[in-house]
């Protein structure tokens, strides 16, 4: 869904341009002709505040998914700006969208409402009836990104690449940031997700 393209979004712009030569945040890009950048305080608090909460993306999913028998999240996302950091999640149950926060220390939900389906645009309904036919899920993508990248999932959802659903998990990893993307039909072959740094 677009939740985690926005946090992406976000990041990006708060990181700055990506160059030719780009590196991981958090990797000290000073040279002796460059002044040291550094990331801006409010990401860098971000992540000290993700690192801090207890209850990781994958039993975000998990809590949501137990709590609302039948429902398959389909985006992730933390939020660690506001007073009790929460993850934002969006789950696919019975033709409704549920829109919902839960706290990222205790897994209750603190804020939810639901909305028809029908209401989503043309590329995320794709993205559901994709993910219906998966026979892959949101938290088995974030395993897998998360192995993959030696870190932990701080977003994850649905996006398409070739016309294909595939899920883009964001990993820290010692400070950095890195986008993962998972494809499920390589889940059977093998083949690692691509992945790019922040």
């Amino acid at each position: 869904m677009k939740t985690t393209g926005q946090f992406l979004l976000i990041l990006m712009l708060a990181l700055g341009p990506i160059s030719a030569n780009a590196h991981s945040v958090g990797e000290n890009a000073s040279s002796p002709s460059q002044p040291e950048q550094r990331q801006p305080l409010s990401v860098q608090s971000e992540l000290e505040t993700f690192g801090r909460a207890i209850v990781s993306a994958r039993e975000g999913i998990a809590a949501v998914e137990q709590q609302l028998a039948g429902a398959k999240v389909v985006d992730i996302s933390f939020d660690g700006q506001v007073e009790t950091p929460v993850y934002h999640v969006k789950a696919y149950r019975n033709g409704e969208i549920w829109n919902g926060s839960i706290d990222a220390a205790t897994r209750a939900i603190v804020r939810d409402s639901w909305m028809p389906a029908s209401q989503l645009d043309a590329e995320d309904k794709s993205n559901i009836a994709d993910l219906k036919r998966a026979g892959f899920d949101l938290a088995e993508a974030v395993a897998v990104a998360e192995k993959y990248g030696a870190g932990k999932a701080v977003g994850a959802g649905l996006s398409r690449a070739d016309g294909r659903l595939i899920f883009l998990v964001v990993v820290v990893s010692d400070g950095a940031l890195k986008e993962i993307s998972v494809d499920p039909a390589e889940k059977s072959r093998r083949s690692p997700p691509s992945s790019r740094a922040f």
